[in-house]
């Protein structure tokens, strides 16, 4: 996987269901990413993205929960630990 795109990741992701969409994934990246670069002056878009991101919470605890989930069965399924 060290050679794949992010998006091939997140396509490979997808498919093992442990992000519901990667476009909705990529949306949620670019609200964290917003948040590297500050906006004193304009708190409007400080607020807005502060909102966005936590309305996101629910969805980003939701992957969490399916990415434990994908490694507890890999644990399970590879006897001698490897992934």
């Amino acid at each position: 996987t060290d050679k794949l795109t992010m998006i091939d990741k997140l396509n490979l992701l997808e498919r093992l269901e442990v992000v519901e969409s990667c476009d909705r994934w990529e949306d949620m990246r670019k609200v964290r990413n917003q948040f590297s670069h500050e906006y004193p002056d304009k708190p409007d878009l400080l607020v807005n993205n502060l909102n966005e991101a936590f309305a996101m919470g629910p969805e980003l605890l939701k992957c969490l929960k399916r990415a434990q989930e994908f490694t507890n069965r890999i644990k399970l399924t590879k006897s001698d630990g490897s992934l």
